[in-house]
């Protein structure tokens, strides 16, 4: 896809192009996650294909600005949440208000998690993604971007056991969960340093409660 993409750009004089990219490229370190942190170390198992996808079409778009000076950017974000009509593909945010829904129409006395106490991610609304895009695809129209690709960072970072209780209260679900604690398969935590993205950015509204509330209160009629 990624081929077909840039190279059809190329063919039919397409100059600029904005591509999406994820947090899922970068390697697991213990740190935030910084821009030339790409291809320092070894990628997270569970996520690996799709990681490589997304650092191939970024890869590209950078080599096609060398050798036929184009202006194809890209922009790194972290975990998006907020309405969304599908249910391929599901998310972890979506997946715990999904299990609280569920949980109150059938009446359940209980409901387990099973996640590492130390799992903790990184999350943008998608309102605000949509509008930073917008922001960004002006900066690159008017050739204001210089940088090949940026680090988008969230308005979040929580552990998921914390994020599991906010939701427990906004769903109003009385009875009684459990957070079981179990060993990681992926990485326990991805986070964007994000001092490039601020030399053009203003600050995000961040509101994070008020949007988990507002995206729980769309699950909700998703899923009843």
């Amino acid at each position: 896809m990624a081929i077909n993409m840039v190279s059809a750009s190329k063919k039919y004089g397409v100059n600029n192009l904005l591509n999406i990219s994820s947090s899922s490229i970068y390697p697991e370190l213990k740190k935030k996650l910084e821009e030339n942190d790409l291809l320092k170390g070894k990628l997270e198992k569970t996520n690996e294909p799709y990681a490589l996808g997304k650092i191939f079409m970024l890869k590209l778009c950078e080599y096609y600005n060398d050798k036929y000076s184009t202006n194809f950017k890209s922009l790194v974000f972290c975990n998006v949440f907020g309405p969304k009509k599908s249910k391929e593909n599901i998310q972890i945010l979506e997946y715990i208000c999904k299990e609280f829904v569920l949980a109150k129409k059938r009446e359940l006395s209980e409901i387990t998690f099973r996640i590492s106490n130390n799992l903790s991610r990184e999350f943008i609304y998608l309102d605000d993604m949509v509008d930073i895009i917008s922001f960004f695809h002006k900066l690159l129209i008017s050739q204001k971007l210089k940088e090949n690709f940026i680090n988008i960072p969230g308005i979040k970072v929580i552990f998921i056991k914390d994020l599991i209780k906010k939701l427990k209260k906004i769903s109003k679900f009385k009875e009684k969960v459990i957070i079981e604690n179990i060993k990681s398969k992926g990485a326990l935590s991805k986070t964007l340093d994000g001092r490039l993205s601020n030399k053009y950015l203003s600050s995000v509204k961040k509101n994070f409660d008020l949007k988990l509330k507002s995206t729980f209160n769309y699950f909700e009629k998703k899923y009843k």
